[in-house]
């Protein structure tokens, strides 16, 4: 039985066709944007649209920013049903917002990450940060609080990013290969969002050695090493893709983590890299084990950790 992969339409920088590009790397698959009668479908999208929309796959590898709640009633009164047959989520967090309006899961699986960024060890640090964030119109990512923190401040910081009112930015589009250059050139990732899922950017940085700044967001706090800012839990943030628990991150609390950040010295900082590539490390052989228990059968994936050699 062959393995086909569900996205999303969207362009190719879609999070989850992103997603689902890297899962092809280890196990062979098809990446389409549908259901295939007869094969051994897996759906890479959000969690909350998943179960709204009802949408159809023998597995889910899925999450979401999105609270759960206006879900639990429809669930209760059979509205809707998941159609998805095992459920896989990205963080414990996910999996107890789940779990809490009735909806079935069958374990934790992260992200994948492009091996490159293992591979890759810049020596030399052009800039002390990077930032990589989508602009939003509701500004999830905090990516206008950041640029008036660089502006302000003047940080040798530059930010991969789509947003015009960014002046300095690397523009989206780069390969992998030079995003993941790009960042190992960095000694810092600043990465802010008030509220998120799983995270890519800090995921990926960690794997390159680049120690991540991030807001104490409950997905994040699951596994990211680095210096956290602290964030405290406000209201609900009614936006076009759904309601989010908005958490405020406020612009002293990530000026004082830039300052920490700032004057680290070479053995914190070189300890702090280390442990933080190792943990994005372990993920990877973690996830890449679950993965190969979920597909057992498919194909022969069993040597997948020849990759990294």
């Amino acid at each position: 039985m062959k393995l086909n992969v569900i996205v999303p339409r969207g362009a190719w920088f879609n999070p989850f066709n992103y997603c689902a590009q890297v899962l092809s790397l280890f196990f062979p698959c098809e990446v389409t944007q549908g259901y295939v009668n007869g094969a051994f479908n897996v759906l890479i999208y959000d969690l909350y649209h998943s179960i709204k929309w009802c949408k159809k796959a023998e597995v889910g590898l899925l999450d979401t920013p999105n609270s759960l709640e206006s879900l639990r009633r429809p669930l209760s009164l059979g509205l809707i049903k998941p159609q998805i047959k095992r459920i896989f989520v990205t963080c414990e967090w996910n999996r107890r917002e789940a779990e809490s309006v009735g909806v079935k899961v069958d374990g934790v699986i992260y992200r994948l990450c492009n091996p490159l960024a293992f591979n890759v060890e810049s020596k030399v640090k052009v800039r002390d940060f990077c930032a990589i964030k989508n602009n939003y119109a509701y500004d999830r990512k905090n990516l206008r609080l950041l640029n008036s923190i660089i502006e302000k401040y003047n940080l040798n910081c530059e930010v991969l990013t789509d947003a015009p009112f960014v002046r300095r930015k690397l523009r989206k589009g780069v390969c992998d290969e030079d995003k993941f250059r790009w960042l190992s050139e960095s000694r810092f990732l600043i990465h802010i969002p008030w509220n998120g899922s799983f995270e890519m950017p800090v995921f990926e940085a960690m794997a390159c050695g680049v120690v991540p700044i991030y807001t104490k967001i409950p997905c994040l706090e699951e596994y990211a090493v680095g210096v956290g800012v602290p964030v405290t839990k406000d209201g609900l943030a009614r936006t076009m893709d759904g309601d989010m628990v908005r958490y405020v991150v406020a612009e002293r609390d990530v000026v004082e983590a830039v300052k920490y950040a700032l004057g680290m010295g070479k053995e914190e900082y070189v300890d702090l890299s280390f442990r933080a590539r190792k943990r994005a490390w372990d993920m990877q052989y973690e996830t890449l084990g679950r993965l190969n228990g979920v597909f057992a059968g498919l194909e022969d994936f069993s040597d997948f950790g020849g990759y990294f050699v």
